[in-house]
């Protein structure tokens, strides 16, 4: 809730998240944290000083994270163009209507954290993305087998509709998972704070689905020449094709 405040108020000054700094992202984050602690379970984070220790904690870690969050939009040509989209009947994107064999007809409603998009040769496309509080990975698999759909349905409802909320037509990039944390990085000896924040940033590496399309890759990660991403589930060889691990899936 508080990072998705965020990037409405963000929205709404017609400020890019990645022209800030980590100081104003942090202040950001203490400020969405002290709107929304009001309203958790009657005042709870107000009520004693152990709960102003954990908001203090969730400010900490949500400060970080939206310094993150900063930095990947610094270096992304993908940029956030909506937050918290709902759809469903009498929504800005209709439902997901299925018939079913039965004769029923099931219609799939409910709301996106966020949408990015890029123009790419002409083309829009647009990706999701979700905020996690714990580690969430995308397993084929498990998408194969009915047990995760959720990413992979907000793009299709996001890119299916794409002429009705966005003007245009759309082509599918991919479904990011983002971890909300604060990892600790171990050593094994002294490091400089530079060495440091270089390998706290890589804790927050996203997981997901991206389509299997260097160019669309590269403009995910505009530093992205050769090697692997920091960034995003994907490493680029000298040749341009993609390493084995990465979590790429062509369109068919």
């Amino acid at each position: 809730a508080a990072l998705s405040m965020i990037a409405v108020k963000l929205q709404e000054d017609g400020v890019a998240w990645g022209s800030l700094d980590a100081e104003q992202n942090r202040a950001l984050a203490a400020q969405a944290v002290d709107r929304l602690s009001p309203r958790l379970q009657g005042e709870i984070l107000l009520s004693s000083q152990r709960y102003g220790y954990i908001a203090r904690k969730l400010k900490d870690t949500l400060g970080r994270a939206t310094a993150i969050l900063g930095e990947h939009a610094g270096r992304s040509a993908f940029q956030p163009i909506a937050v918290e989209l709902d759809f469903g009947n009498e929504r800005r994107i209709p439902p997901l209507v299925m018939e079913l064999d039965n004769g029923c007809t099931l219609e799939v409603v409910g709301r996106i954290d966020r949408i990015d998009a890029a123009e790419i040769d002409g083309t829009a496309y647009l990706r999701v993305l979700d905020y996690k509080s714990s580690r969430t990975e995308l397993s084929l698999a498990k998408v194969a087998f009915g047990l995760s759909l959720q990413m992979l349905v907000y793009l299709d409802v996001a890119v299916t509709h794409a002429e009705r909320w966005l003007g245009r037509r759309a082509a599918p990039a991919g479904e990011l998972y983002f971890h909300v944390h604060s990892p600790v990085v171990p050593t094994k000896g002294a490091v400089s704070p530079e060495k440091a924040s270089e390998e706290q940033f890589k804790r927050y590496k996203m997981k997901g689905l991206v389509t299997a399309d260097r160019t669309v890759a590269r403009q995910m990660d505009l530093k992205l020449d050769k090697g692997q991403s920091d960034i995003i589930p994907l490493g680029l060889k000298a040749d341009g094709s993609f390493y084995s691990n990465s979590s790429v899936v062509t369109d068919t």
